[in-house]
C-alpha cells in the first residue's frame, strides 16, 4: 500500500512537469507561428534575439528549439541546414499537429508563407 501511495505521488509530479512544460511550450509555438505569419522575407532582428532565447532554452522541446533554429535562419526559405530537422518533426506521428503544421509551413514558406498557410498559422495561434 505504502509503494502505492509513492507511485501515485510520483506519477502525479511527473505528470504536473509535463502540463507545464506543454504549457510553455504552446506558448513558444504560437509565437513562433506569429512570426512566420508576418514574415517579410526574413525575421527582424527584435524577432530573431527572441528566436535565439528560444533556441537556447533547455526547458523548450527540442521540436520547438528546431523550429524557432529554422525561423531564425530563414531567408526568403528555410536554410539547407534546418530542412532534416524539419522533415523529422512533419514525419514523427508523435509530435502534435500544430508542430507538425508549423513546420511544414516553414518548408514552404518562399519570401512569406501563402495564403493558405496563413489560414494554418492563425488556426496555430488562435488555439
Amino acid at each position: 500500500m505504502k509503494n502505492l501511495i509513492i507511485l501515485s505521488i510520483v506519477l502525479m509530479v511527473i505528470t504536473s512537469f509535463s502540463a507545464f512544460a506543454e504549457v510553455g511550450n504552446n506558448g513558444h509555438l504560437k509565437r513562433i507561428a506569429e512570426i512566420s505569419l508576418n514574415l517579410s522575407h526574413y525575421p527582424s532582428a527584435s524577432e530573431k534575439k527572441e528566436l535565439v532565447k528560444m533556441m537556447k532554452n533547455e526547458d523548450l522541446s527540442e521540436s520547438i528549439r528546431v523550429l524557432a533554429h529554422a525561423l531564425y535562419n530563414l531567408e526568403h526559405s528555410v536554410a539547407e541546414v534546418d530542412k532534416k530537422g524539419l522533415n523529422t518533426i512533419i514525419n514523427n506521428a508523435s509530435e502534435s499537429n500544430k508542430i507538425r503544421t508549423l513546420a511544414n509551413v516553414l518548408l514552404n514558406i518562399n519570401h512569406q508563407p501563402s495564403s493558405t498557410d496563413k489560414v494554418k498559422l492563425k488556426s496555430i495561434i488562435d488555439a
